[in-house]
């Protein structure tokens, strides 16, 4: 999945409001340090994912004859190896 970095912080400062405000938590190092943390852990989470994309992306590439000739429907056969890559991985996409 594709974000911005301006969707990335936009999100990591609306968790940092909503974890402040409703549960009334504590950042000890400072708001902007816990917002930094969640930037980067979503930032590595989308990168496992792209890997994820290219992995499944790679594998049809190089079985395309062999989908094509038994007539396998792409977005389902997509959708089934990401989600083993993913699995194999410990990754909830």
């Amino acid at each position: 999945m594709r974000m911005s970095s301006r969707k990335v912080q936009y999100l990591a400062e609306k968790i940092i409001e909503q974890l402040s405000d409703k549960l009334k938590a504590k950042w000890p190092e400072g708001e902007q340090t816990a917002v930094q943390a969640i930037v980067a852990a979503i930032r590595e989470d989308l990168e496992i994912e792209e890997e994820i994309d290219r992995e499944a992306e790679k594998y049809i590439d190089e079985n395309l004859r062999r989908i094509e000739r038994e007539n396998m429907d792409l977005y389902v056969l997509r959708k089934k190896i990401r989600e083993e890559l993913a699995r194999k991985r410990g990754v909830v996409l």
